[in-house]
């Protein structure tokens, strides 16, 4: 290539790439905070499922830049309205997931943020030239969960099969294998999910490497997927193997099997290419080895009035995570404030002497809470446990399985329902946990949430009411925990429960209400 010709394809490409890592750069920027999660994720030393994410991200930057310096013409101005659509629905769902701190949900429409900005600003033909490099990302996105579990159970069941298969009896309960030596549990080390995750994409890049056509990629794909799914199930079956016959003595079973895994999934995918490189009709090839042209775009996108509305499109998803980022921003420090819980309210007044809790909910970091016992003339007691949480974020947030009305490890359930109740103001639910424990007896324990000034006994609805509070600058939220200290059994201390929430009802969730008022001084609801 001479000069000149040097010089044209470089100017080319200098306006539609400039254009392309703007966009690209103020999504990053504005979607930082996913993407850094993101970022950590795929160099945690903790967790190497998505360890390949970097590297997938260098191909992805890589195939683009090549891309474009093949074909300066790949990427134009060309706004299209079904990539606006796209973009506007992506960035629906970070919001969504954002206010309902569903991080995987947050991460994935992230990564739809980027193909829909892509999408609307460049059209179909843009998107189709960047589709590999776009696509090769979502395989270090960490939605691929759903999958461990249908996966731990088909890699148990066929490990089975293939020792009855050779004549070892094995009994199968699950995911656990048992052997005559002992047992083997198909744990997340051995389910295969982290080979998959890198197969996948390794047979995209290949389908593209020797421009195959897209139905044949599909085979191809679709083939990757069962290899490794076959390569992990030898894997584990070579491990129960040698446990069988070394009495559990051998070093992939006491030491290490993991690196059996990924050796035979090389040799396994390496192998696979190579055959199929040579066993592949050559139907299965594209004509040549170029992009085919892309249909034109309609002349209806290249109007002003679509620029004008894919513009507008574009700035609405980068200044929506401002003004959600301010809706859920913490205050800083909780100084002066304090959660008070009323002294006394109805019959009932609070204990100031000591005490010792016979039930406590068992909560994650709350940043306040408060534990007393109200006691009535009767010398009837309830034990009231509150925790508060100021924002709801991914380490610490009220609605989450860390957060429950009792501590399982220390009381068995026997069976729960909702319950309603009538209170000082108006009729509302709770949750109704009957524990037992071998210490304590019988417990009634009533739970409920409070989020936006409103009370929920549902987890899915505290998230959705969680979501609209934190829409109108309310993104804090309260669990409530109450107990009878001295069970009279289940009926009448659903009684004395009832009774407690009439007298006081209002004024506890007025102590929650309060405080989320003074703390969010400039919300509207």
């Amino acid at each position: 290539m001479n000069t000149a010709a040097l010089g044209g394809r470089i100017s080319s490409m200098v306006l539609p790439s400039f254009l392309l890592m703007l966009l690209l750069g103020l999504v990053l920027l504005v979607y930082r905070d996913v993407f850094a999660g993101l970022w950590s994720l795929w160099l945690s030393p903790d967790d190497f499922t998505y360890s390949h994410g970097t590297m997938l991200l260098a191909l992805s930057v890589g195939i683009a830049a090549h891309t474009l310096w093949r074909d300066p013409a790949a990427l134009r101005w060309a706004p299209s309205y079904s990539g606006g659509l796209v973009l506007i629905a992506a960035v629906s769902l970070w919001m969504l997931s954002t206010l309902m701190v569903v991080k995987v949900g947050a991460m994935l429409s992230a990564w739809m943020i980027v193909v829909g900005t892509v999408w609307a600003a460049f059209g179909m033909q843009g998107l189709r030239r960047l589709a590999l490099p776009l696509g090769l990302v979502v395989f270090a996105i960490p939605m691929w969960f759903f999958i461990n579990e249908p996966l731990r159970l088909l890699t148990a069941h066929a490990v089975s099969l293939l020792l009855a298969a050779t004549g070892v009896p094995n009994i199968l309960e699950g995911a656990i294998i048992g052997v005559v030596p002992g047992s083997f549990y198909v744990d997340d080390n051995c389910t295969g999910l982290r080979q998959l995750v890198v197969a996948m994409p390794l047979a995209l890049l290949y389908a593209a490497w020797v421009s195959l056509r897209p139905i044949y990629g599909v085979v191809v794909f679709v083939s990757a997927i069962v290899l490794s799914f076959a390569m992990n199930t030898l894997r584990i079956y070579i491990v129960v193997m040698a446990g069988v016959m070394t009495d559990m003595q051998h070093y992939l079973v006491r030491e290490d099997h993991v690196t059996l895994g990924w050796v035979l999934f090389g040799i396994g995918m390496a192998g696979f290419f190579f055959l199929a490189g040579r066993l592949m009709p050559e139907r299965w090839y594209r004509a040549d080895s170029t992009t085919p042209p892309a249909r034109p775009e309609s002349p209806a996108t290249t109007r002003p009035a679509a620029s004008l509305l894919v513009i507008l499109t574009i700035a609405i998803a980068l200044a929506v995570p401002l003004g959600v980022n301010r809706s859920v921003s913490e205050v800083d420090g909780l100084a002066g404030h304090g959660l008070s819980l009323p002294e006394a309210f109805g019959p009932w007044r609070m204990e100031t002497g000591a005490w010792k809790p016979i039930l406590a909910g068992r909560f994650r970091d709350p940043d306040l809470q408060g534990q007393v016992v109200y006691r009535r003339e009767d010398g009837a007691r309830v034990q009231v446990h509150v925790a508060w949480f100021q924002t709801q974020r991914e380490e610490r947030k009220l609605v989450s399985w860390d957060n429950r009305a009792f501590d399982p490890a220390l009381w068995h359930q026997q069976d729960w329902n909702r319950h309603s109740v009538s209170t000082d103001t108006q009729p509302a639910v709770v949750r109704e946990d009957l524990l037992s424990s071998a210490q304590h007896g019988q417990r009634l324990v009533w739970s409920w949430y409070q989020l936006a000034g409103r009370t929920s006994a549902s987890d899915r609805s505290a998230l959705m009411t969680g979501m609209l509070g934190a829409l109108c600058g309310r993104p804090d939220g309260a669990m409530w925990v109450i107990t009878p200290l001295g069970s009279a059994g289940a009926e009448r201390d659903r009684v004395l429960l009832a009774e407690f929430l009439y007298a006081g009802g209002m004024p506890l969730t007025d102590a929650v209400q309060t405080l989320s008022q003074r703390i969010h001084a400039s919300s509207w609801c």
